[in-house]
């Protein structure tokens, strides 16, 4: 789920957090898109953080989708 050109490196290093139970908390991004989060938050394992209101809905301008952890 890779977003191209993205370093190898950091893919290995979340990768080698995940294995370690170490967890790995992300923004889910600002971009309004409600279909899908950029890399690393849609990987699975980590744990994707959206904005929210002062009422606690999703705010319009995080990115949301399924992937969405908080």
């Amino acid at each position: 789920l890779a977003l191209a050109g993205m370093p190898p490196r950091l893919e290995r290093a979340v990768d080698s957090l995940i294995s370690h139970r170490i967890p790995v908390v992300v923004a889910a991004g600002g971009d309004r898109d409600k279909r899908r989060l950029p890399w690393p938050a849609c990987r699975p394992g980590v744990i994707s953080v959206g904005a929210t209101h002062d009422s606690d809905h999703v705010s319009p301008a995080s990115n949301s989708s399924r992937q969405l952890t908080l």
